[in-house]
């Protein structure tokens, strides 16, 4: 190892290809290391200490110090005074990670102690992660338009401040943090804790996809992520919901005025409509797999997974796309009556638009209805088993038989033709239509009501009832 020692004057001290030792003494040194393990000591003055390749130590002392972080596992200890850690040029992007730790990625990892002030690599999206933090009470209030980080409650040390500049990305703690972005294309890796996020100007993201814990979408960028926390977002134009979870959208309540959704998950799309003051505002969904619309007429369409769309108050339209999908109207405190053309009857509620969907689930403690009375014409014929919870709609011109599953339906009534149609052990009523048609009312008291048929029946022996022109059926 080869010693160099300055003087007393302000100086430029270079080491050799072999692993130096360079000490500075007064004046405002440059000390440039080369190949080797070399240790760089600034002592006073405000020096700039380059270790290069090797693995390094650079210590800056007194004074207000640049140690230059290059190739390498080095140590960089600013000493006393404001001293920064300038990774500008080293060309790849950097991690600053909980206690001092930099990860450089292909280049090494560093250990950062007595700096105040961090600069990332020009032109790569560095990033700040607090998700290393070793538990305890520690959060971040990180502003990047203002280059600020502070960490706070840190034990023994309380809030300590520090300059960061080039960061682009950041991942908080799992506790309570505030993070701002700046003009560029911000990405904020979403964790636990109640967080809040500010994305400023440009394109920016909330990044849930490493939660593992499902998240849901709110009013007024509240994000719900359950045992996870709650966050607050604002000028965020994209969020990214927590890998293989059931994400959702809810717009069921806090929605006021005409505002509504207009929601297509197949192509990642999500607009808020008519918002007060706002108008229109567009974001890009991903992993979002449900969604409960406003009280106003939403657009709701799904993509290839199972979705689940909450039926609510207002004139929507729901479209699944593929795989097996549900509208669930548990919660609408209505009766639902099923109509011909996927059309749900809402009463007071409104009239929905169902395509492409394979379950509907009713309204909770109402009595939900299928009804073929009016519109169905041709061959087209009902057999529905209410105690299987299945509901096929047969001969469906140009498409065959479709099959769907029904839960929390209590009242059937068939189109004009031979209709199959069975109870369970609730209280059914079926309303007596035109065809050849079958019931069987399992159990509970039960009703199959002709009043409005339009034609004298008669009740005839073995549960045959003859409906004149209208038909017969028999009563199993």
């Amino acid at each position: 190892m080869a010693a160099i020692q300055g003087t007393n004057l302000g100086e430029t001290l270079r080491g050799t290809r072999f692993a130096d030792e360079i000490l500075g003494k007064a004046g405002n040194d440059e000390i440039i290391g080369r190949g080797g393990d070399d240790l760089l000591r600034g002592n006073s003055g405000n020096d700039t200490l380059s270790g290069n390749a090797g693995n390094d130590t650079l210590d800056g002392g007194n004074g207000d110090d640049e140690l230059i972080g290059s190739r390498g596992n080095d140590t960089l200890d600013g000493g006393d005074g404001v001293d920064t850690a300038n990774y500008s040029e080293l060309g790849e992007v950097i991690t600053l990670q909980a206690v001092g730790v930099v990860d450089k990625g292909n280049a090494g990892q560093d250990q950062i102690e007595n700096i105040e002030a961090i600069i990332g690599a020009n032109g790569q999206d560095n990033i700040i992660d607090g998700t290393v933090s070793g538990g305890g009470t520690s959060a971040f209030d990180i502003d990047l338009s203002e280059e600020s980080l502070t960490v706070t409650n840190i034990p023994g040390l309380g809030d300590v401040n520090f300059t960061v500049e080039n960061f682009v990305n950041v991942i908080g703690t799992s506790n309570t943090d505030t993070i701002t972005g700046d003009s560029n294309e911000n990405e904020f890796g979403g964790s636990r804790g109640n967080d809040s996020y500010d994305g400023k100007g440009g394109n920016d993201t909330v990044d849930y996809s490493d939660l593992g814990q499902a998240v849901t979408l709110e009013r007024g960028g509240v994000v719900n992520k359950g045992s996870a926390g709650t966050d607050r977002i604002v000028n965020i134009e994209t969020v990214i919901g927590a890998t293989g979870q059931d994400n959702a959208i809810d717009g069921s309540t806090g929605i006021s005025g005409q505002t509504s959704f207009d929601v297509d998950l197949s192509q990642q799309t999500f607009t808020v409509k008519n918002l007060p003051g706002l108008g229109d505002l567009e974001f890009e969904i991903i992993n979002f797999a449900n969604v409960t619309g406003t009280s106003n007429a939403d657009d709701i369409v799904g993509d290839g997974n199972e979705n689940e769309f909450g039926g609510s108050r207002g004139n929507d339209s729901y479209d699944g796309k593929g795989g097996n999908d549900t509208v669930d109207y548990s919660d609408l405190g209505q009766a639902v009556t099923l109509e011909r053309g996927g059309v749900v009857n809402k009463g007071s509620a409104g009239t929905d638009r169902i395509v492409n969907i394979e379950t509907v689930i009713g309204a909770t403690g109402q009595d939900n209805a299928i009804d073929g009375s009016t519109g169905i014409s041709g061959q087209t014929s009902f057999d529905v088993d209410l105690s299987q919870q299945t509901f096929t709609v047969k001969n469906l011109p140009g498409l065959g038989d479709l099959e769907f599953e029904i839960i929390n339906f209590a009242n059937v009534t068939g189109t004009s033709n031979a209709d199959d149609i069975v109870g369970d052990g609730n209280e059914n009523e079926f309303g007596g239509s035109r065809g050849n048609d079958s019931y069987d009312g399992k159990g509970g008291n039960d009703t199959v009501d002709y009043s409005d048929l339009g034609q004298a029946v008669t009740l005839e022996r073995g549960g045959v009832v003859n409906k004149g022109s209208a038909g017969t059926r028999p009563n199993c």
